[in-house]
Formats: structure tokens, sequence, C-alpha cells
């Protein structure tokens, strides 16, 4: 069996697809043993260059925008996942970051027979670095009315795409169409899931606040046009990117469509790098500088709910600085002035503002 190139495990849901002396081999999935929940990932075999596995251009319908930068370890389960959905009518736009590894490398040699695969190598350094602004080069070269997010190392279930298409196309009145994703460990365990909530606004707007985050950036299915009016993704957020959007977008009180059906779709839960960490720290800090007065004076949000708003505001300045007393060594002065930025902007008393320098301080 030495002619056989194996990859990780892929998620086929249904089917082993391997290729041998030229020839595809189909295997039918087996039913797992035991009673722990597990991603259906299984492993692949793929021959790159083979024609076997090429696909012409299409029209497509959908578009997946996938920002890339060193992902090598899972980018190719990532683009497995993509390639062999059963749903066949999709666009996939790579954007390269400036990867140093072998990323782009991967990506060339694993689309040069797809033509459903489109890399675009970000060369305008002017521009600002990261995901959100990948994100928005894909959703500026998106040619279809429908769009979704993966990160490199998302995964989707084989009928994912054809499912989503289903329920779009039987509920076609909405801005944004959300499904449900498991978040899975590096085993492919799963841990949870993303619940989707009651589709109340404010009672999203409430979860958001909190971090109780109702959907995964691969869970909604955007039109184009709705998501464009919002703004597309904010570039100067590193970390709560999607929080930030979803925030902007149910402030415009969209139609959003609710999947009742299983998960189809992982989100890998890795733990957080220090630089995460920190880029996460600044994200909390920009979610109440930029939402306290829009949400706390909006017209239509409840005062039931705008109490409810105000104590997690609360919760989540108290919660920020205590987080950073006990877990940062030294000092993140550019933090701090943010931190200081936000209290002066929420009209606390100079008395409190102060109490809370004179600890920063007391960090030197």
């Amino acid at each position: 069996m030495k002619n056989i190139k194996m990859l990780p495990q892929l998620p086929f849901g249904k089917k082993y697809v391997f290729l041998f002396h030229n020839h595809v081999f189909v295997m039918k999935k087996i039913s797992p043993i035991g009673k722990a929940k597990r991603a259906n990932i299984y492993y692949s075999f793929y021959t790159p260059m083979s024609d076997l596995l090429s696909y012409p251009a299409i029209n497509p319908v959908i578009t997946l925008v996938i920002p890339l930068f060193n992902a090598e370890r899972y980018l190719i389960e990532t683009l497995n996942s993509v390639k062999f959905q059963s749903y066949r009518e999709w666009q996939c736009i790579i954007i390269d970051d400036g990867s140093t590894d072998h990323s782009i490398d991967l990506t060339q040699e694993y689309i040069a027979n797809d033509k459903r695969f489109l890399l675009i190598k970000r060369k305008d350094r002017t521009l600002k670095k990261g995901a959100n602004s990948c994100r928005n080069l894909g959703l500026k070269q998106t040619v279809t009315n429908w769009v979704m997010f993966l990160d490199a190392d998302d995964l989707l279930e084989e009928d994912c795409l054809k499912n989503r298409m289903l329920a779009i196309e039987s509920n076609l009145s909405n801005d944004m169409y959300v499904f449900k994703t498991a978040f899975i460990d590096n085993d492919k365990n799963i841990k949870g899931t993303f619940s989707n909530p009651d589709p109340n606004i404010e009672d999203i707007i409430y979860r958001l606040l909190k971090h109780q985050v109702p959907w995964h950036t691969m869970s909604p299915v955007w039109r184009k046009d709705f998501l464009q009016k919002t703004g597309g993704w904010n570039e100067d957020y590193e970390r709560l990117q999607d929080i930030e959007l979803n925030l902007r977008a149910v402030l415009q009180k969209p139609a959003i469509y609710f999947a009742t059906g299983d998960y189809d779709s992982f989100y890998r839960f890795l733990p957080m790098s220090d630089e995460k960490k920190k880029a996460a720290r600044f994200g909390f800090c920009r979610i109440l500088k930029d939402y306290y007065h829009p949400l706390l004076g909006n017209d239509w949000i409840s005062e039931e709910y705008k109490i409810k708003l105000q104590e997690s505001f609360q919760q989540l300045i108290e919660r920020q600085l205590i987080n950073y007393i006990n877990n940062v060594t030294g000092r993140d002065l550019p933090w701090e002035e943010l931190y200081m930025e936000t209290l002066n902007m929420l009209n606390l008393e100079v008395e409190e503002i102060d109490a809370v320098q004179r600890l920063f301080n007391k960090m030197a």
C-alpha cells in the first residue's frame, strides 16, 4: 500500500475516498464503537496532481472566505472538508496574509486542479494586516449572493453546504442564516456546541455582550449585500471580531433564520497564546468603548434589557481589571491607556478613575 498518500483525519461524514494505482476507491462510514462523542472525522487519501480529483470552473452560488497565516498544521484538513462537499457550486477564496511557513506552497499544490479555489497573496503592505482585513478583501472579491467565513483550522461536515443552501432556498427573505457548530479538541472529541439563541434580538445582544457566544464565525451564511451594508469586518479588532460584527449586525434588526438540525461544522478549540490573550484584552475594552452608549441609548431596546446590559458592562469593566492585575506580568501601557480612555468615556467618578490609575502605578 505504499502508493497511497495519507493525510490527517477529515470530516467526510459518510465515506472514505482514496487513490490507489490511479483508481479512486470509496469506503462507507463505519459506525463508531462506544458512547464517546466524536466528530465524524476519518482518514482520507489524496494525490494532489491527479486528474481524477480535478474540477473545472463553475458558476458558484455561495462563497467561502478563508484568511490564511502560517496554518500549515491544519490547512489541508480544512481544504479537504471544503473540496469534498456534496454540494459543488461554491467558490473558496483563500487570502494569505504573508505566511512564512509552508502554507502557500501547500495551498498552491492543493488547488492546482480545482478552479473553484482562488488564492490571493496580499502584496500591499500599506494595508492593515490581520484576519479581518483578509476577510474584507475576500468579501470584495465575492461574486455570489451568499458568503460565509472559515478559519484555516475549521472543518465542515460533508453535507454542510448542501443543507445550508436548501435552508436558504426555502427561506430567501432573510439577511443571516445561522447554523449549528460544535467545538472539538485536538483529538477531535466534541467538547460542546454553540447553541442558537432565542430569536429575540435583545437576548442575542445580551449574550454577545456577556461573551456567551451564541454562534461561531463559520456558523452564519450572510446575504452579501447586508454584510456590506454593515461595513464588513472591523479591522481594528484582532480578537472578538465576531462579537463586534454580530453586535453591529443585530443592531440593524436583521431577519435571521436559525437552523434546528444537528451541527454541521467544527471549531477547533485550542489553548490561547499570550499574544491572543493580549489581543482579547484590547478587544473587550474596545467593545466597552464602542458599544456602551449605542446600546444603552438605543430607542428600541427595552428598559428591562438596558438594565441587564448595564450590569453586563459593569461586570466586564471589573473583570478586565481583575484579570489584568492578576495575570499580567509587568505593565501593558497601551492597554492601560485604552482602559483609562474607556473609564473616562463611561463618565465614572473622578475618584474611581484616579483609584484605578494609582493601582496601575503600583504595578511598576
